[in-house]
């Protein structure tokens, strides 16, 4: 999990927006009035905001995947943030990690005070990885911030063994390129893999 830094919402969004008060999610898939404007929002914040990885687990995803615009807070706790582009992130749909596994672990609206918010956060001042690929609270954490480490981790299944293992694929390849490469090269020649932040970590220790 990585920082996400919001870009402008899209000019077809914000027309959407500007044409009527919105209640319904269910608005925004009206094809009709607004066609293609799901899709479009959903690659833009993909394409331009997230690098082309999950918001959360920092997988590689595409355009033609099984993917969609997450709620980070659940619009069935928090109505009023139902059309805020700053509250959509990009996930797959995959239920064993990610936004589904959020979504069903997510309890009441108290639980978001203990969670990472990647839009108004920055993860990595709480996550650190390790050499298997596991991905723990860094040292030197306050108790709360302790805490908000551990629920985000288990909120989103982080270290469900199949991130872990693609993680730790990741780490393997970046470590071969580091006796040749400088860190800009590393970073590009494996971008089309995901977990950019793996691979920074991993070019990081060489410095």
């Amino acid at each position: 999990m990585r920082h996400i830094e919001k870009k402008e919402p899209i000019p077809p969004y914000l027309d959407f927006l500007h044409r009527g008060s919105h209640s319904n999610w269910n608005d925004i898939h009206d094809e009709v009035n607004y066609p293609g404007l799901y899709r479009n929002c959903r690659d833009q914040i993909l394409i331009e905001e997230q690098d082309c990885m999950s918001g959360y687990t920092e997988m590689p995803l595409d355009s033609e995947g099984n993917i969609h615009i997450d709620h980070f807070k659940k619009k069935g706790m928090f109505i009023t943030e139902t059309f805020n582009w700053n509250n959509f992130i990009v996930d797959s749909l995959e239920s064993g990690y990610g936004a589904c596994y959020k979504d069903s672990h997510i309890s009441n609206v108290s639980d978001y005070n203990k969670l990472i918010n990647p839009v108004e956060e920055d993860p990595q001042y709480y996550l650190t990885y390790q050499s298997n690929g596991n991905i723990v609270p860094k040292s030197g954490l306050t108790s709360s911030e302790l805490e908000k480490a551990k629920f985000t981790l288990a909120t989103f299944n982080l270290n469900h063994v199949f991130l872990r293992q693609k993680r730790l694929g990741i780490m393997k390849m970046a470590e071969q390129y580091k006796d040749t490469l400088t860190k800009e090269e590393i970073v590009s020649a494996l971008a089309h893999c995901g977990f950019k932040s793996v691979v920074e970590s991993v070019c990081n220790t060489a410095e």
